[in-house]
């Protein structure tokens, strides 16, 4: 089972899962995974692929009910893998101290994937299907229009789209057209919690930008975003006013090259 509110984010697991040979069911929040632990399919999950922040409930307080319901002799300890886009050091430690059984950072390679799974959940139930050797894709530095905060970042790294789904124009089309509707959205939110000053929305959709981003290869974004986060935890909020132009700026430079390379 996958826990994870973000759109993209859930593709982009659920095309990694598959692939490796594994079934997948997939909630929005830490509230619909202790239902679906609670249904007659519970028993079957082989493992729980827990985001950490989540909207209603989150990772940390999902994992805390489940393992208090194991403990009172209502089920087996089914493994919990915690996936953040936070890379920070004791990150790890706070999961496992909250009762994970292990950690994977954002954006997840699929090799590292198939490792935590493979110890965790076991052999797949299905043989995945072969896929295509990945080719050589060109990748897009930084231009002099890009936002002065990461001038030598990509704005998105097709090479590791390649890398991670394989040779799939149509594939990596529809991923990208999910996350460009997605962040639409998205920016327009953070941009209004910006505008209240809202520490803990900011850094909610921040951090929501920063995995999303990151897992498609979008790095400018994902590196705007983390910024962001510190920015709005540090209450920093002219900062935070530049940085949310720079991640309008990134994201309009994104869109454009991806009509270039529509209509190329």
């Amino acid at each position: 089972m996958l826990a994870e509110d973000n759109l993209t984010n859930q593709k982009v697991a659920q095309l990694q899962i598959n692939k490796l040979g594994y079934a997948l069911h997939t909630v929005a929040n830490g509230q619909e995974a202790l239902k679906a632990m609670a249904g007659e399919n519970g028993p079957l999950y082989a493992a729980i692929l827990m985001d950490c922040q989540m909207p209603i409930m989150d990772g940390f307080e999902a994992t805390a009910a489940i393992r208090a319901t194991e403990q009172a002799g209502a089920g087996i300890r089914i493994p919990i893998i915690a996936m953040t886009a936070n890379a920070m050091q004791g990150d790890r430690e706070r999961c496992i101290t909250a009762g994970m059984d292990d950690y994977v950072s954002k954006p997840i390679a699929p090799d590292q994937l198939s490792k935590v799974l493979a110890q965790w959940a076991g052999t797949p139930v299905h043989t995945a299907a072969p896929t295509l050797a990945p080719t050589l894709a060109p990748t897009l530095a930084s231009t002099p229009e890009a936002p002065a905060v990461v001038p030598d970042l990509l704005v998105i790294d097709f090479a590791r789209l390649e890398d991670y789904f394989g040779d799939d124009p149509e594939l990596i089309a529809s991923l990208l057209e999910l996350f460009q509707t997605t962040t639409v959205v998205l920016l327009e939110k953070l941009q209004l919690a910006i505008e209240q000053q809202d520490v803990n929305a900011v850094m909610a959709l921040s951090h929501e930008a920063k995995g999303s981003s990151g897992n498609l290869g979008i790095e400018r974004m994902a590196h705007i975003a983390a910024l962001l986060e510190d920015s709005a935890t540090n209450a920093d909020w002219v900062q935070a006013k530049a940085l949310c132009v720079d991640l309008h700026a990134a994201f309009d430079m994104l869109v454009s090259v991806l009509g270039e390379a529509r209509a190329a």
